[in-house]
């Protein structure tokens, strides 16, 4: 016997056609009127469907209801994916139940998919340090928390003004936020209910951890000049660069080119310092000079380079390396 002929024998009740619930409705008793219902039906019902299974499942949400249909869709689909812990769904009593569940899989599904949208600064197996290089991505890292960076409007404010670190104790789920003003030297800390400490009050973590933190703070760099800018996930070009600015030129208050070329060169895999064209006197016999509008080029290997963008002209004043 199939799992469908054992319903049935289980629920004679509900064994039952729409032409045996279309004749409920004939108050004559002799089905005088049936047909004239049947009729009607068919041309006025926005259920009706002469496909049989499209007109099954009209009807079936119109019994459950749409929103609880598709959270048993989507029960379905996470289960699949294996993020249901609780696949037997004979476990659960009702539709919410069922939902919970539902949203546990989807905030586990949005976490793969912000993976993606972090730097990465430090994992083991308690720690997390990171920087959300998305407004998705600071949601999720900064849920259950009541951090403002998790509200849309303040995220757009605060990633043009602020670099931000996460530190997350994934044993505990214990949260702290810091920040660092563009324009300023002191660092803040924010506790999961978004309340200020001092950075230096914050026993609970680790040495190690904290001086991590610590570094990336003091590098001269907002999150957006991280998020436009690329310069920690791969070798830049200065064409790199320029294609990423023109993608971009209709940021407001996003960086320039310059920015750009500065926040390259203020991370750990340079050497080289930068003086703007007014401050130094270069050696013109070792003077590469490049036009980045007319003819974008890689600079490698060159003493001294001068960079020109409209009006700006910078310096790269010492040995530099392939970017």
């Amino acid at each position: 016997m199939s799992r469908l002929d054992k319903l049935k024998e289980q629920h004679p009740d509900l064994n039952i056609s729409l032409i045996d619930i279309i004749t409920s409705l004939d108050p004559t008793g002799t089905y005088k009127y049936t047909e004239f219902l049947i009729k009607n039906f068919k041309r006025d019902n926005q259920y009706y469907s002469p496909n049989l299974d499209e007109l099954k499942g009209y009807l079936g949400v119109s019994l459950f209801g749409s929103n609880e249909i598709e959270v048993l869709n989507e029960f379905e689909r996470h289960s699949r994916a294996n993020r249901i812990k609780e696949k037997d769904i004979s476990k659960y009593k009702n539709f919410l139940e069922l939902n919970e569940q539902v949203k546990i899989a989807e905030d586990i599904e949005k976490q793969k998919e912000v993976e993606k949208q972090i730097l990465k600064i430090h994992e083991d197996d308690t720690w997390l340090i990171l920087t959300p290089l998305s407004f998705d991505a600071s949601r999720v890292y900064g849920s259950n928390t009541k951090w403002c960076t998790t509200q849309e409007r303040y995220w757009e404010k605060y990633l043009k003004t602020h670099r931000l670190v996460y530190c997350i104790n994934k044993k505990i789920d214990t949260k702290i936020a810091f920040s660092r003003d563009y324009g300023d030297d002191k660092f803040q800390a924010w506790t999961a209910n978004d309340s200020e400490v001092s950075p230096m009050f914050i026993d609970f973590i680790p040495d190690e951890i904290f001086l991590k933190i610590r570094k990336e703070l003091q590098k001269n760099e907002r999150t957006i000049d991280l998020i436009y800018g690329e310069t920690r996930n791969k070798p830049v070009s200065i064409s790199d660069i320029i294609n990423i600015h023109q993608g971009n030129i209709g940021l407001e208050d996003g960086p320039t080119i310059i920015d750009r070329i500065r926040s390259l060169m203020n991370t750990n895999r340079y050497n080289s310092t930068w003086t703007s064209i007014s401050d130094s006197v270069v050696d013109p016999s070792n003077e590469i000079a490049i036009d980045i509008k007319a003819s974008p080029r890689r600079i490698t290997d060159y003493p001294n380079v001068r960079v020109n963008y409209g009006d700006d002209s910078l310096y790269i004043d010492g040995p530099t390396r392939n970017y």
